[in-house]
Formats: structure tokens, C-alpha cells, sequence
């Protein structure tokens, strides 16, 4: 009799440790994500070309920002040169910006992107895992992962997003949090942002979603 409950007791343990995939895990996501306004951290990007596997890939250090009403601001500089070059994408809620830097100290000018619409804020919605402005653009799955991890699968139907992005992989951890987002693009290039750094809703520094 205690063997047969010990069991059933592992059996229940097991079973509520494995995350939902499926619709049923997409609704659990959603309902998790539902109150995060706001996520920032940092992780190492690297672009490789996929027709030349065999060729290195630059790592490049990301920090972002990305806020629920479309609002981002991405730097992205080298590790080995903290201080040094760096390029700066922002939304700052009116206008989507570009701005190439010299280093931490320069004030360059930005440059406002194309007004047909800011791509950059409905990919972003892949990293603030907002499932709501996801299925607007593309097909999602959720599917197991290795190591009792999950996948959140992404395949464009919008035409705009459809002419930039071949498809869009984020893993999650045990907790629901991107830990790895791989995009392969139209141009035949493989993206992929390891992130180090993820939290919901922090301080909103003063300098972000700000033009110099």
C-alpha cells in the first residue's frame, strides 16, 4: 500500500512539473504575460549565413527595452569595446529612430526610420512574448524542447513581416522567459540573441525610449 502511494505521489509530481505545450500552453503563456508592461535585459547576438556555415560569427553585445505600447530601445555594441561604436534602435511613441554612435560619450543626431510602418516593433513582440500582437502576424505553435524546455514557433502570414522573416524560434524556461530567440531571415542570415538578462516590468530608466 505505501509503495502504490509513493508512486502515485511521483506520478503526480512528474505530471506537474512537465509545462503545457499546445493551445493549452499558448492560453497558460498568455494569462502569465497578460500584466508585463515593460521588459529589459541584455544577451550576445550573433548573425551567421546559411548557405556559409563554416564562416565565424561577431558576437555583439544587446541591450534592450521593449514596452507593451510598441515602444523599444536596442543598443548594440562590441563586448571586447564597451565603451566604443554602438548603434542605437528607439521607439519613442511617435517616431521610430537610427542612431550610429562613436562611442558612450558621442551625441550624434538620429535618423528617423521609414513612417510605413516600424517592422522592428511587431518582432519585438517575439522577445516581450506578447501572443496577442504575435497571431496577428504569424502562425504559433508551442512545442516540447529538450531538457523539459518549451519552443514558441513562428512563421510569418503578414506580407510585410513575410518579405523580411523566414521564421522565428524562442525558447523558454521552466519560468516562461525567452532565453534564446533564432531568426532566419529573408536574405538567407540566422540571427540569434542568447539572452543573459531578462525582467518584467522593471524601473523604466529615465534615458530609454529617449532621442539624444
Amino acid at each position: 500500500m505505501l509503495q502504490v502511494q509513493v508512486l502515485l505521489l511521483l506520478a503526480i509530481t512528474l505530471t506537474a512539473a512537465v509545462p503545457l505545450t499546445g493551445e493549452p500552453g499558448l492560453a497558460e503563456l498568455a494569462a502569465a504575460r497578460s500584466a508585463v508592461a515593460l521588459v529589459a535585459g541584455e544577451g550576445v547576438r550573433t548573425v551567421q549565413r546559411l548557405d556559409e556555415p563554416d564562416q565565424p560569427a561577431e558576437p555583439k553585445r544587446v541591450r534592450f527595452a521593449v514596452a507593451a505600447d510598441g515602444r523599444y530601445d536596442i543598443t548594440i555594441t562590441d563586448p571586447a569595446d564597451p565603451d566604443g561604436p554602438r548603434s542605437r534602435f528607439l521607439n519613442d511613441g511617435g517616431s521610430a529612430w537610427s542612431i550610429e554612435l562613436a562611442d558612450a560619450s558621442d551625441q550624434a543626431k538620429p535618423r528617423r526610420q521609414a513612417a510605413a510602418g516600424d517592422l522592428m516593433a511587431r518582432l519585438l513582440a517575439c522577445l516581450r512574448l506578447d501572443l496577442a500582437a504575435l497571431r496577428k502576424d504569424y502562425t504559433i505553435e508551442l512545442v516540447p524542447a529538450a531538457g523539459g524546455l518549451r519552443e514558441l514557433r513562428l512563421h510569418p502570414t503578414d506580407p510585410a513581416v513575410l518579405r523580411e522573416v523566414d521564421a522565428i524560434m524562442v525558447q523558454l524556461d521552466a519560468s516562461g522567459r525567452p532565453t534564446l530567440v533564432v531568426l532566419d531571415d529573408s536574405s538567407h542570415n540566422r540571427q540569434r540573441l542568447v539572452v543573459t538578462t531578462f525582467i518584467d516590468n522593471p524601473p523604466a530608466d529615465p534615458i530609454w525610449f529617449r532621442t539624444p
